[in-house]
């Protein structure tokens, strides 16, 4: 009998893009690509999991957009940097 032991799944994180309470959609396009910034704020949680951490420890993102490199760099909490694929 082998003792398999289940990964857990990365909690989702929903996004609800409100500013004064008007809900805001924001899409990117460069080139022919585009995407939403809401697919991006998925993919930076996704990547921060996915390197081990909590999601439910996040208190601040920021993200640096950068289309000529097809990169979102990104920085949780101050201190943890990572980068993404904006496409």
């Amino acid at each position: 009998m082998t003792n398999k032991r289940k990964l857990a799944q990365p909690e989702e994180v929903v996004y609800d893009s409100r500013i004064n309470n008007v809900k805001m959609e924001i899409e990117l396009q460069y080139r022919e690509h585009e995407t939403d910034i809401q697919e991006i704020a998925r993919r930076v949680t996704q990547d921060y999991a996915a390197r081990g951490n909590r999601n439910q420890e996040i208190k601040s993102i920021q993200i640096y957009l950068k289309p000529t490199d097809f990169t979102a760099y990104y920085v949780i909490n101050e201190s943890f940097e990572g980068k993404v694929p904006l496409f």
